[in-house]
């Protein structure tokens, strides 16, 4: 993964000579054209296969929410993890709205903001499904199927791992590893564990939660 010092040529103007380190705070920030550095960012982004969901009509963000959380954290260093968490805990993603919201308040880069959310499997870029589905591929899994399903539903839902479907109904996710090795393969749906899990079964699981929207 490029971290953010691999990332400062490629974001930044070329006439910027401003030095990028890994704390998250900055005193007195550098001035950059705001505008170009993060069409910068976005082209970086895409170079790496990263998509992001355009924001729906009938999600419009309220950012006031988010400012409170940001006023709590203002002057204190080291704040960005627990930051965007809190941030994430209320919208349940964290959005360009937001990472510009951060940004701004803040003054630290994007780079660094995405540095964070890129590197935390525990962050999303992209509004979660209604239902998250994850599929375990610890070595138990990975042996027992668990690649197959997890191929399979990739295939079903028309998306990767990572990804949420157009209608927000599904989100699929790959796990490095449960903790179930005995019930090999296994797939979560939400909170519900299901073990010796079978392509056909994830199947069913799947048309069952779409006759209930």
């Amino acid at each position: 993964m490029q971290t953010v010092r691999e990332w400062k040529r490629f974001l930044l103007p070329a006439k910027e000579k401003c030095d990028i380190r890994e704390n998250c705070h900055y005193e007195n920030p550098p001035v950059i054209q705001r505008s170009e550095a993060t069409k910068n960012l976005w082209r970086f982004l895409a170079t790496l296969g990263m998509t992001f969901t355009k924001k729906r009509p009938y999600m419009e963000m309220d950012l006031s929410k988010a400012k409170k959380i940001i006023e709590k954290y203002r002057n204190k260093k080291g704040i960005l993890i627990p930051l965007l968490q809190d941030v994430q805990d209320v919208y349940g993603y964290i959005s360009r709205e937001l990472v510009e919201l951060i940004s701004g308040e803040l003054s630290i880069y994007p780079v660094e903001i995405y540095g964070i959310l890129t590197f935390y499997t525990q962050f999303y870029l992209t509004p979660p499904g209604i239902h998250t589905i994850k599929v375990c591929q610890g070595t138990a899994c990975h042996v027992m199927g668990g690649k197959e399903i997890l191929d399979y539903l990739s295939e079903k839902l028309r998306i990767k791992a990572g990804e949420t479907t157009v209608d927000g109904m599904f989100s699929l996710e790959r796990a490095a590893c449960l903790g179930c090795c005995g019930m090999a393969p296994v797939v979560v749906i939400d909170d519900s564990f299901y073990g010796r899990c079978t392509i056909q079964k994830a199947d069913e699981l799947i048309k069952g939660l779409e006759k209930v929207r």
